[in-house]
C-alpha cells in the first residue's frame, strides 16, 4: 500500500512580486487540485517567505504531477518572481 506524501515549498517573492505570485498560485491551483491523487495544495503567506503545503496520495502520483505540461508552465511562470 502506497503511503501519502507531504510536500513543503518555500518561496520567497522578490520584492514587489507579492500580488504578481499570488495571481499565478490562484490561476495554476485549480488545475493542481484536479489531478488524479492530490489532497491538498495550499499557500500560507508569510513576512518574507511563502509555503505551499501539498499532499499527495503517493510518491509516484506526486511524480505524475511533476511530469505535467502545466507544472512546467507554472515553474516558468514562478521563477521570474521569486
Amino acid at each position: 500500500m502506497s503511503k501519502p506524501l507531504i510536500v513543503v515549498v518555500r518561496l520567497k517573492p522578490r520584492a514587489g512580486a507579492e500580488e504578481a505570485l499570488l495571481e499565478v498560485f490562484r490561476h495554476f491551483s485549480p488545475g493542481v487540485f484536479r489531478e488524479r491523487g492530490c489532497e491538498k495544495f495550499a499557500l500560507h503567506r508569510g513576512d518574507e517567505a511563502w509555503m505551499v503545503v501539498e499532499r499527495w496520495g503517493s510518491r509516484e502520483i506526486w511524480e505524475e504531477h511533476l511530469a505535467q505540461p502545466e507544472n512546467a508552465e507554472l515553474n516558468a511562470a514562478l521563477t521570474p518572481l521569486l
